[in-house]
């Protein structure tokens, strides 16, 4: 009766607050995660071989890759799978260094 009614009650607030928090937890992951890219840029723009320290993510990051490979072709070989056929990154690795 009652109890069952406030029992699903408190339930679905507690949800909710929890719900809240992944919200807000995830809010957080997004702004690390947008430091972190920021942080991958500017370090691969210095030394392009960075980029074999970066996250699989990163390593997939068109931008972040194509800032590693201006920087030094060799960059390429620490690029996704996916990057390193993508011909307009391939063709700025070569253009950089022709050891690519």
């Amino acid at each position: 009766g009652a109890s069952g009614i406030s029992c699903s009650l408190l339930l679905a607030r507690a949800a909710g607050r929890e719900e809240g928090w992944r919200a807000e937890m995830s809010d957080q992951e997004g702004q690390d995660a947008d430091e972190l890219r920021r942080a991958a840029l500017d370090a691969v723009a210095a030394d392009g071989r960075t980029l074999r320290d970066v996250s699989e993510a990163l390593r997939g990051d068109r931008e972040v890759v194509g800032a590693a490979v201006a920087q030094t072709g060799v960059a390429l070989q620490f690029a996704s799978e996916v990057l390193k056929d993508d011909r307009d990154i391939v063709l700025a690795a070569v253009s950089q260094t022709w050891v690519a």
